[in-house]
């Protein structure tokens, strides 16, 4: 659990009393924002199987609903982290990619009192989630500046692909951690974070990185604190991710959960 509210989401809705159950169980009923379902009828034996592209649209769809109308305060963070990224894919070219990253960085001048924020649903969240929690400025500007890297359809070089990850996938776990257990944890959480975005990356067929480049981040991201350990948990995929495996649905919990009782990524 990050932040003082999280949703659920669910892929159908007949799931949603066993979620509520379970909830009330662990006694953290009172900071659930929300249980929204996709009431997308799962295959209990192949998951999601192939229907990746039909299904995440979806989910995508309730989480920022969730974030819209129920302030889940993490799910505003990766729906920022979500927006920017999809910046450098979905443009046509690098000009509107920049355009559209331009947009978000006067969504943060409006978070942060330049004026009234604009009607999007993950802008009005932000701001929301920015003042109650006075979040800094700086790792969030991080996000938006390093994307531009992205735009250039020159290959990145192995130092500059570490740096992406860091000041993305990384800068998004320090300030989890950060809202998690103060800025004390935030170096491990972002390497976490890091190693979580190259295991991504090598799964997508980009070429291997130098493990001289790796292991700094393995080093950093080890030690990371009980309070902060969810938002670098994922990082634990990425040694799966690095060969060229993505575990099934159930395999990444298992991963995820061993990680938290061992506390080891």
């Amino acid at each position: 659990m990050l932040g003082e509210k999280f949703s659920v989401v669910c892929m159908w809705d007949r799931w949603r009393p066993l979620y509520a159950k379970t909830l009330a169980e662990l006694g953290l009923e009172h900071k659930c924002a929300s249980i929204r379902s996709a009431d997308l009828q799962p295959n209990n034996q192949e998951l999601l199987g192939g229907r990746e592209d039909e299904v995440f649209p979806v989910l995508v769809e309730v989480a920022l609903r969730c974030v819209e109308e129920d302030r889940a305060d993490v799910i505003v963070l990766y729906a920022y982290d979500h927006e920017l990224a999809r910046a450098p894919k979905v443009a046509s070219n690098a000009l509107l990619g920049e355009i559209r990253l331009a947009w978000w960085r006067e969504v943060l001048d409006e978070a942060y009192g330049v004026g009234p924020v604009r009607r999007h649903p993950t802008a009005v969240a932000l701001a929301d989630v920015v003042a109650r929690r006075s979040l800094p400025r700086a790792p969030l500007e991080t996000m938006i500046d390093a994307r531009y890297r992205q735009l250039d359809p020159e290959p990145l070089e192995a130092a500059e692909a570490v740096l992406l990850a860091q000041e993305t996938a990384g800068a998004a776990a320090r300030l989890a951690a950060l809202i998690l257990a103060g800025p004390q944890d935030g170096d491990r959480a972002e390497a976490a974070g890091a190693l979580w975005a190259l295991g991504r990356r090598a799964l997508a067929g980009e070429p291997s990185l130098p493990s001289e480049l790796i292991a700094p981040l393995r080093a950093r991201a080890r030690g990371l604190g009980v309070a902060a350990f969810p938002a670098g948990a994922h990082g634990v995929l990425a040694r799966a991710y690095g060969r060229g495996h993505e575990p099934s649905a159930v395999g990444k919990r298992w991963r995820i959960t061993l990680a938290a009782l061992t506390g080891r990524i």
